[in-house]
């Protein structure tokens, strides 16, 4: 039988059409109602229904194209370059639908189906094929600047372009001048790779924290000797500045060791991974214990009492936030790289103070002001790092021997702080 009628064709695409709509439809119910994980599948289902009805629908235009009798434009798009693409002699695309049996059936013909059949086949030649049909689009997009006459047509191996033999040649270089040009646009994203690797150097500390409450000091309520020697006490803040370390080991209650322990792990190995776990432990301690100063100097002179190590734990979440933040300064001129926009600048410290009021900002008993603080120690903290390890090269290897000196640091900062507390 011969091809199908106009009518028909109208029919076949009015029908898939009405498919597709109804597909995606589903697709948005199916995910409202399910969510998104228990969807997935049925989602996948139909969207790959729905990219047969695309090629139902491009194949149908194909003929209709036929049927009038003019060269159809089809959407088009590349991938492989172009001193790598064929040029083939191929029919016109009125020809690329094809009966196959006694019912009509459509048919998308090879490459050499087309070579063979073409009348045409000494006026045109093609670049392709290619699977990419955006790359096509923008061949395309490439001729038409350089007014050569074209038209994108869809064969079985994939997506061609169709322009004079005449002018093949031009065509061919005015592409790869395009490819030469845009070969490595867009630019690829630099994404922070974490200096060091992970340790439980962090983890490990605020277990010990943990054990000090469970072993030694105990709840607030006891009245021990280890909370009246060291919390942080406004009025004391220069006579014994000590006791802005060791208020960050004590703890009023269980549930309050247990989530800084938590949270202080968390985010305190996220810290470790960029500047070593040694580092980390001095720089979150460091942290705190400014913090803690700041807080009693804010209550002057009023007084104030402060306890526990979340005003080191929202140190930490500072300290990702400013180094974050001047790592992202300091990349703004990289080449290949997009233009930066101001929210990209204050997007960490934005998250940092998402989690300061999520996480630092519940309960009767909260120390607002020493989240606050610690977390803007932090922040500093977190910028003069940055700006160190700016200076010594992005690609510096880590030192082994500053990290454990820097952890040898701590220890000694909080041993020694602990030591002048049980001395007075």
């Amino acid at each position: 039988m011969g091809l199908p009628s106009a009518p028909g064709t109208r029919t076949m695409l009015s029908g898939a059409i009405s498919i597709w709509f109804s597909i995606a439809v589903g697709s948005r119910l199916t995910f409202n109602v399910f969510g998104r994980e228990r969807s997935a599948h049925a989602v996948s289902v139909m969207t790959a229904a729905t990219e047969a009805v695309q090629r139902l629908l491009m194949a149908g235009g194909t003929l209709a194209q036929g049927l009038r009798g003019d060269r159809g434009r089809g959407s088009l798009c590349p991938t492989s370059p172009v001193d790598e693409v064929p040029v083939r002699s191929q029919v016109a695309p009125t020809m690329m639908v094809h009966s196959t049996n006694g019912h009509g059936g459509v048919h998308v013909p090879t490459l050499l189906e087309l070579e063979s059949t073409d009348p045409n086949a000494e006026h045109f030649a093609y670049l392709g094929p290619v699977r990419d049909r955006r790359v096509a689009r923008d061949w395309g997009l490439v001729l038409a600047s350089q007014g050569i006459a074209h038209a994108l047509v869809f064969a079985l191996e994939g997506w061609v372009v169709q322009v004079p033999r005449e002018r093949h040649a031009e065509a061919t270089r005015a592409v790869r001048l395009y490819q030469d040009e845009n070969r490595d646009w867009p630019p690829v994203e630099k994404r922070d790779v974490p200096r060091h690797r992970l340790t439980y150097a962090v983890g490990i500390a605020f277990a010990l924290v943990w054990l000090f409450f469970a072993g030694i000091t105990g709840p607030v309520i006891r009245g021990s000797d280890w909370f009246v020697n060291g919390r942080a006490d406004a009025h004391l803040l220069f006579a014994e500045p000590w006791r802005m370390v060791t208020a960050l080991t004590l703890h009023a209650d269980s549930q309050h060791v247990i989530g800084n322990a938590i949270s202080g792990t968390i985010f305190g190995t996220a810290v470790s991974r960029r500047i070593g776990p040694g580092g980390a432990l001095f720089a979150v301690a460091s942290a705190g214990a400014l913090g803690n100063a700041a807080n009693a100097l804010a209550h002057l002179p009023r007084g104030h009492f402060s306890i526990g190590a979340s005003t080191a734990v929202f140190g930490a979440i500072g300290l990702l936030a400013g180094f974050q933040t001047l790592v992202m300064f300091a990349r703004r001129n990289e080449p290949k790289r997009k233009k930066l926009r101001a929210i990209d600048f204050a997007g960490p410290l934005a998250g940092g103070l998402a989690l300061l009021g999520s996480l630092g900002a519940g309960g009767e008993s909260t120390d607002l002001g020493a989240h606050g603080f610690g977390f803007v120690a932090g922040v500093s903290v977190g910028l003069l790092v940055a700006f160190v390890m700016q200076k010594r090269g992005e690609h510096a290897r880590p030192s082994t021997w500053l990290q454990v000196s820097l952890g040898a640091a701590t220890v000694l900062l909080f041993g020694g702080s602990w030591a002048l507390a049980m001395v007075r």
